[in-house]
């Protein structure tokens, strides 16, 4: 008596940078279902896993729904996964490579689509070169996209204008110069000037730092001089990281006191940094 082959089970993944310039969520949705219906894989709505305004440079397994696409092989729901192309993974060449590896350790294996016109999955026998020439190929361009935003916001802080939030220290004043942008949203341009009463707290917080003052103990300082914050709204929670760098957690609102990771972010700013650096230099 004929039975039909056992219908396999997949799992489709797409990602949308936060630099916006790669292929909507909704597209590489409808490419990745084509596809499966094509390989006759069986493709659940909830096995559609897309990753909105995520940078490539995200491990895949540190990603929210990459973390949930890995426990699915795990657990053996998965045997597929369809990607739009491997920079979908990531811009790293050894996670993505680390990644469809832990893929075919689990038993499964990964479809790249668009690959010049083509596809393949990740089972072929030349598999492995061409995954390390894409993977390869996928972070020389983040390399490319970081060099290129860096050389726009290089060139607007040689132009004084604004880039990005506002540092303590500085305000910005409009130019009356309106640019549009690729979305042909209007930009008011500001420029960046010298705000010395907030300067010479800067100079103040680092004397304490300096002198072996904890950020806690420099805020509490500030609060007790009455010292304004540059947003009275903001407060930001402290995390000491492992190589004793300071990182930052979530916002939420707060009465305008001085917090600790206020003081750290603003000492370990670029712009900060920097005007220091030309000071000592003057």
């Amino acid at each position: 008596m004929f039975e039909p082959p056992l219908l396999q089970s997949a799992a489709a993944y797409g990602r949308a940078s936060t630099d916006k310039q790669e292929q909507s969520i909704a597209a590489q949705s409808d490419k990745l279902v084509a596809y499966a219906n094509l390989q006759n894989f069986v493709l659940d709505d909830d096995a559609i896993l897309l990753d909105d305004d995520t940078s490539g440079g995200i491990p895949f397994a540190e990603r929210d729904k990459g973390a949930l696409l890995l426990a699915g092989f795990q657990s053996g729901r998965f045997q597929h996964l369809i990607v739009p192309t491997i920079d979908r993974l990531g811009r790293n060449a050894l996670d993505v490579q680390n990644t469809i590896e832990a893929i075919h350790q689990l038993g499964g294996t990964v479809h790249i689509l668009d690959l010049g016109g083509s596809s393949f999955n990740t089972r072929s026998p030349v598999s492995g070169l061409i995954i390390a020439v894409l993977a390869w190929a996928a972070q020389m361009e983040l390399v490319r996209i970081r060099e290129r935003v860096n050389d726009g916001l290089a060139r607007k802080r040689d132009h004084g204008e604004l880039c990005g939030s506002l540092s303590f220290g500085w305000d910005a004043v409009p130019t009356g110069e309106i640019r549009t942008n690729k979305g042909g949203k209007e930009i008011h341009i500001k420029t960046v000037v010298d705000n010395p009463d907030e300067q010479k707290w800067i100079l103040h917080m680092k004397f304490l730092r300096d002198a072996g003052q904890s950020w806690n103990a420099i805020a509490r300082d500030l609060n007790a001089r009455k010292v304004s914050t540059k947003r009275s709204g903001e407060t930001l929670s402290l995390r000491q990281s492992s190589n004793n760098t300071i990182q930052q957690s979530n916002r939420r609102p707060a009465s305008g006191r001085w917090q600790a990771a206020q003081v750290a972010k603003i000492l370990n700013s670029k712009t900060v940094t920097a005007w220091l650096a030309a000071r000592e230099q003057n």
